[in-house]
């Protein structure tokens, strides 16, 4: 496989995670806020949620720098996995 289809696949898993953990915590959020009726077990916090939302957000940007050749795939792996690891362990720090 040739270095720019590797980044462009793995610019786009990383895409579709990071969207995933943005639509994630939004989703979670406006439940949360404007959905009533429903008595939630658990409740993650709402600084958590806007944490990951924040994270998702800086992580869409990223994995599209990269789609578009703004930044070094070095560069983006270490960013990217950095920011991965943060938003697991803040979803495991609530439980």
């Amino acid at each position: 496989m040739s270095r720019n289809k590797l980044k462009t696949v793995c610019g786009t898993i990383a895409l579709i995670v990071f969207a995933f953990i943005l639509f994630h915590s939004l989703y979670w959020l406006y439940c949360y806020n404007f959905i009533t009726g429903v008595l939630y077990y658990y409740m993650y916090p709402t600084w958590m949620l806007l944490l990951n939302s924040v994270i998702g957000t800086v992580g869409v940007c990223l994995s599209i720098f990269l789609l578009k050749r703004k930044i070094r795939f070095k560069l983006f792996a270490i960013i990217a996995v950095s920011i991965f690891i943060l938003s697991c362990m803040s979803f495991v720090m609530v439980w």
